[in-house]
């Protein structure tokens, strides 16, 4: 699985790592469904359920 992230993000508010499940263009970038991207909960907010989800617990974007 690959994972894109933004760096030098301006928000203070924490990112946590989300499953793409639907083609999304956020900040410039494009992800694929099955990608992962880090985003903040106000950032999701809008997007989950159709275009992102939460990452389970078991998963890792790592390896």
């Amino acid at each position: 699985m690959a994972t894109k992230r933004k760096e030098g993000a301006a928000s203070t508010e924490p990112r946590k790592t989300y499953d793409v499940v639907a083609q999304l263009r956020f900040d410039g970038e494009d992800y694929a469904d099955g990608e992962t991207v880090d985003l903040t909960e106000s950032e999701a907010k809008p997007l989950l359920g159709h275009t992102v989800k939460p990452l389970k617990p078991d998963q890792s974007s790592e390896g």
